[in-house]
């Protein structure tokens, strides 16, 4: 929309004598008709006040539909990334604790990251020592243990 301006002409000298050569009729009739323009002139002026924030207000929607627009695409970015690592951790059969352990941008590279992960989860462990084999029992402790004990090996 284009916001062309006119500026009205300055009166000429003859015409600033006119008013004097009109009589009263004449006069009353120029001053309404300054009094109209001014009024149109203040009218156009907020007219273009309130188009300027109505364009305003749009390009404000605009930019907030963009960041919500925006905003969803990066939480589906992360659903979609969650899915996957799920997906190859269960193909792999990695363990779901450790689904949120899985890195990489792309499905080859967080599938790389998995196997690592299941070599480590998967490694032969040195044995730890059972406590139900071996020597059973212990010292006796109380009088009387001490007493079938020694009775019991006669």
């Amino acid at each position: 929309m284009s916001e062309t301006t006119t500026t009205p002409a300055e009166p000429t000298t003859s015409a600033a004598t006119a008013p004097d050569d009109l009589g009263d009729a004449g006069k009353k009739a120029l001053e309404a008709e300054r009094r109209a323009r001014t009024a149109a002139e203040r009218e156009a002026k907020e007219l273009r006040t309130r188009l300027e924030e109505h364009e305003a207000a749009q390009l404000s929607e605009l930019e907030r539909a963009k960041k919500e627009a925006d905003t969803y695409k990066a939480e589906l970015l992360a659903v979609q990334s969650a899915n996957l690592r799920q997906r190859i951790a269960l193909e792999k059969g990695l363990p779901l604790n450790l689904v949120d352990r899985l890195r990489g941008d792309t499905e080859q590279d967080i599938a790389a990251d998995a196997d690592a992960l299941m070599a480590l989860v998967n490694a032969p462990r040195t044995p730890s020592p059972d406590p139900t084999q071996g020597p059973q029992g212990g010292a006796p402790t109380t009088p009387e243990q001490e007493f079938v004990a020694f009775t019991s090996n006669l």
